[in-house]
């Protein structure tokens, strides 16, 4: 996964995080029921060109944005924009500095990055999905909140468990 520098996870946690348990790959690959899910969003190709339209004739595109100095995220952001195309969604490829990428994730000027984070040893996750630590993505959700800090205020090791396990079923429903 991701080039021998990954693991496979059913969410942004790391297999075993805290000891929570994978249930298994919540978003199977599955070609034909995205095509489903797009047209029943009202996106569909609808001047035959191979580019879905919404329903007001717009194409649908999206900026994906990568630091171009890391080999492994522009490759993976390839195989994104390619992937992306092939269901008929123009994807423009921006290669920027690092300084330009942060910047503009800071700024929120993307539809689709592609980067890292690190997690402190304390295994907050608060700059990555709390609403009021900037987190990159702009994910916002006050009942996520509250799960992050009762388990960054937990004691032990079981009580963590418990707010993790419920920390990934909320991300699995979003």
């Amino acid at each position: 996964v991701y080039y021998n520098n990954g693991s496979y996870t059913d969410t942004i946690l790391y297999p075993g995080y805290y000891g929570a348990i994978e249930t298994g790959d919540n978003y199977e690959f599955n070609p034909e029921e995205a095509s489903k899910l797009l047209k029943r969003a009202g996106l569909e190709d609808r001047d035959n060109d191979g580019k879905l339209e919404s329903v007001f004739n717009e194409e649908i595109w999206l900026r994906i944005i990568v630091d171009k100095d890391d080999p492994f995220k522009c490759k993976t952001a390839e195989f994104i924009k390619k992937s992306l195309e092939e269901h008929g969604i123009v994807a423009v490829l921006e290669k920027v500095d690092a300084l330009t990428f942060k910047y503009r994730i800071e700024n929120y000027d993307y539809e689709l990055f592609v980067g890292t984070c690190k997690v402190n040893e304390r295994h907050d996750l608060r700059s990555v999905l709390h609403s009021f630590y900037n987190n990159p993505a702009g994910y916002s959700d006050t009942e996520m909140n509250k799960l992050i800090e009762s388990f960054l205020s937990s004691v032990n090791s079981q009580d963590k468990l418990v707010y993790v396990n419920k920390i990934e079923e909320k991300l699995k429903e979003d």
